[in-house]
């Protein structure tokens, strides 16, 4: 998801980029709770026809399918906001508070859209600048990524 925003007084264009997160924490918790007792329900059953082995194997799935759920939670937090000023571009990447901050002088700064080697593969934006090649918005579907190229392009032109 793409959010954008413009500061009329001093011309500072924001956009925030995050992750599309299909699943709260509160939803995730209750497919887990359900898929739980499913499983354990049905070792339980297997258990109780004398295959007690199927038991604790239910009980580890069901652990690596909470593993699977915070991870993938944990990556949907994941947000980058890119700052263009007059001079300079900042991209500040993290999930709670800005973990990693790259920063870029406008008039050296080149975008570059990155077409995959093999089909079907998606095509990356990146920031080159002084040696450095920064991707950017990685996370994103390749439309809104390529709509995102299109639009900084225009911004980082004028």
């Amino acid at each position: 998801m793409v959010e954008s925003a413009r500061d009329e007084a001093d011309g500072v264009i924001r956009y925030v980029l995050s992750a599309n997160r299909s699943l709260s924490g509160r939803e995730a918790f209750w497919v887990l709770a359900v898929a739980g007792l499913v499983v354990i329900g049905i070792g339980a059953g297997f258990a109780v026809a004398g295959l007690w082995l199927v038991l604790p194997f239910s009980g580890l799935e069901w652990l690596l399918l909470i593993y699977a759920f915070r991870a993938s939670l944990d990556g949907g937090r994941t947000r980058e906001v890119l700052t263009i000023g007059a001079s300079q571009v900042v991209l500040e990447r993290g999930r709670e508070a800005p973990e990693t901050v790259y920063r870029f002088q406008r008039a050296w700064l080149t975008l570059e859209w990155i077409q995959p080697r093999f089909r079907g593969y998606p095509g990356r934006l990146t920031f080159r600048s002084h040696g450095r090649q920064v991707d950017v918005g990685g996370f994103l579907p390749e439309e809104e990524r390529m709509t995102l190229f299109r639009e900084l392009q225009q911004i980082l032109r004028s």
